[in-house]
């Protein structure tokens, strides 16, 4: 009897942590990625490819979620229009998820083992695992998470484990430069990207930002753009001086000002259509985006 209860106690233990984690392979998940081969002053190809789970299968007597992948359009250069693919659905890789530990994990048919991917129990200051089978010319030398905390990222509010700005790891979606590549940054100089995301809950979305709520700092806090003058001014009831940087669309540095809240600012390289920026103190950081007419 005393066995039967423990055995209770514990699934109902691995059931109350685990209900509010986001499971990162779902049915109907679907990642749309991007690989870019940049070339200087030549062009640059770019891949379209989308991920999804079709299927299972058993290695070692341990059931995988099988993933498949589609090159589903190509174009020659960045600059021109994608042309949309007709190829076949190919097999990518096996991926399984432990909920109960928050760990996903690859088979790996070199060793005929399986592999660490995710830990989504990790905490702040420690390493990601770093075995991700793929890197791209936009990888991050290191893993560290310097912050964990809610945000919106493709119009889907989950856990964001940061590592950078502007790279992450998110809980249910998976590495900001795609399912199993290494994280990256948003650079203009190519790499592989995870540009869209769906699932059988929500449509595609490609907002990819990262509106981060982890902070103290008040969600009135922002940027406004005075276009009448030509300036920005950061707008909140506050006094601090900030490190404020702007981003455009593909994720390229435009300029980084330290400024007082309330005080009127310029930037170098100002670009019309949507602007990422971050507002940052020495413990407080906000993420959010401005429309440029």
């Amino acid at each position: 009897m005393k066995a039967k209860l423990l055995v209770l106690a514990i699934f109902y233990t691995a059931m109350y942590f685990s209900q509010n984690y986001r499971p990162l392979l779902q049915d109907g998940n679907k990642w749309y990625e991007r690989n870019e081969e940049y070339n200087f002053d030549s062009p640059s190809p770019n891949y379209y490819y989308y991920r999804f789970i079709n299927g299972e299968e058993v290695k070692n007597g341990i059931t995988y979620k099988k993933i498949y992948s589609n090159l589903y359009c190509y174009t020659r250069d960045r600059y021109l229009p994608c042309t949309p693919q007709t190829n076949p659905d190919v097999f990518y890789n096996l991926l399984r998820e432990d909920i109960a530990q928050k760990k996903v994990y690859y088979f790996d048919e070199d060793t005929n083992s399986e592999i660490l991917l995710y830990d989504f129990s990790i905490n702040v200051g420690d390493n990601y695992p770093n075995n991700f089978p793929f890197t791209g010319a936009n990888s991050v030398p290191k893993l560290s998470i310097e912050s964990i905390g809610y945000g919106d990222v493709f119009d889907r509010n989950v856990r964001i484990f940061r590592i950078e700005d502007y790279v992450g790891i998110y809980e249910g979606i998976g590495s900001s430069s795609g399912l199993l590549f290494k994280p990256g940054r948003p650079i203009f100089e190519g790499g592989n990207f995870l540009e869209c995301f769906e699932d059988a809950f929500s449509p595609k979305s490609c907002n990819w930002v990262m509106a981060t709520k982890e902070t103290g700092i008040s969600n009135a806090l922002k940027i406004i753009y005075l276009a009448d003058r030509g300036v920005f001014k950061i707008h909140g009831n506050s006094s601090k001086t900030y490190n404020v940087s702007f981003y455009d669309a593909s994720g390229r540095l435009l300029d980084s000002v330290r400024i007082e809240s309330n005080k009127e600012f310029q930037i170098k390289n100002l670009t019309k259509g949507i602007l990422y920026y971050s507002i940052q103190s020495d413990q407080e950081v906000w993420r959010d985006k401005i429309m440029i007419h």
